[in-house]
Parts: structure tokens; C-alpha cells; sequence
């Protein structure tokens, strides 16, 4: 990361508090900061869209639409368009990934004779029930859970698919102490 850049997080800390990267800093900074940027190899920015200059702290300094130069929201660096934009290809990245990790643990409800293999019925279970402790060593769940195992080469092991009717169902098994279908670990 550049000296004079701000982190992905501060920006968004900053941004949280209500304020805008321009209001933080005087024009002169700006300007510094605009040029220690433009002149470091026009590298990828952690957090800035891939472009070629520095359009995106320019449009952030000046308070438009980091994306397209449009009017932003209220309290946002995107312009309706570009937010709806980036929620689909969000929204189609998440599906990709758990398609990816159910694809690597079989895709298929791990439950005798159970049998779903409806991707949105289907969720990773924890064989050993650490999951609060896994959420809390990796820092959430969901997208960042799929991303930790695709990034960690799908541990073998800890963890299986069940649909969303066998977790409740494991669940409700552990919390009366009753025994387990052999078939299901855990």
C-alpha cells in the first residue's frame, strides 16, 4: 500500500462517522495525495475500482460518483446506478462461491436417505458444533466463512452439508441428547 494512501478501511471508518475523504482533508492535502498516487505505477488501489488513473479519489475528493461521476446518495460514494450495479455483481459473486464450496463437499445433503441438492437449501454444517467458535476466529459468516474455505483448500474433516432442515434437526437431536444416525457426524 502507498505511504499516502488511506487504507479501505479507514476510508470506510471515516465514512461511517458521517464524513466524507474531502472533508477530512485540506485542498493542498488532497492535491498531495491525488499526485502521490497518480505517480506510483497507476497500481490497483486495495478497495478502489481498477482503473487506469486515479479517477477514484479524484471523484471521491470532489464528492461524485466514485464509479461513474454522477450525483451519489445521500451518505454514499455511489450513484443509484453504480450501487444497484455493484449489489447484483455482489449478489452474483456470493452465489458463485457457495457454489463452489458445495460443489468441493459434495453437493448433496449428507443426511441418510435425505438426498436435496438445492443450492439454496443447502448450508455447511459444522461436524464437531464449533461453529460460534470458527465465526468468531474467522470474523463472520456467510461470504466470509466460503471465502476462509476456498482460501484454506476446503479443510476435510470439520466440515459437511446439510440442508437447512437437518441442521434444525442435528440441532434439536444435541439439545434433547439424543443419539445421532450414525451416518451423520458430528
Amino acid at each position: 500500500m502507498h505511504p499516502h494512501q488511506p487504507s479501505a478501511t479507514s476510508h470506510r471508518t471515516h465514512f461511517l462517522k458521517g464524513k466524507k475523504w474531502f472533508e477530512l482533508y485540506d485542498e493542498e492535502t488532497i492535491a498531495r495525495k491525488s499526485k502521490a498516487i497518480s505517480d506510483s505505477n497507476r497500481r490497483r488501489i486495495r478497495g478502489a475500482p481498477k482503473v487506469v488513473d486515479n479517477r477514484y479519489y479524484d471523484r471521491l475528493s470532489t464528492g461524485v460518483c466514485t464509479y461513474c461521476g454522477g450525483q451519489p446518495i445521500t451518505e454514499s460514494r455511489l450513484c443509484e446506478s453504480c450501487r444497484d450495479k455493484t449489489r447484483k455483481q455482489d449478489v452474483q459473486r456470493s452465489r458463485r462461491m457457495k457454489e463452489t464450496v458445495l460443489n468441493h463437499y459434495g453437493h448433496i445433503c449428507n443426511w441418510p436417505k435425505c438426498g436435496v441438492k438445492d443450492s439454496d437449501m443447502l448450508s455447511i454444517d459444522h461436524v464437531y458444533n464449533d461453529g460460534a467458535v470458527d465465526r468468531k476466529k474467522i470474523g463472520g459468516s456467510g461470504n466470509v466463512f466460503y471465502n476462509f474455505l476456498i482460501q484454506n483448500n476446503f479443510p476435510e474433516g470439520r466440515y459437511q452439508i446439510l440442508c437447512h432442515n437437518h441442521q434444525w434437526k442435528k440441532r434439536m437431536i444435541l439439545l434433547r441428547s439424543e443419539e445421532l444416525p450414525t451416518e451423520v457426524r458430528g
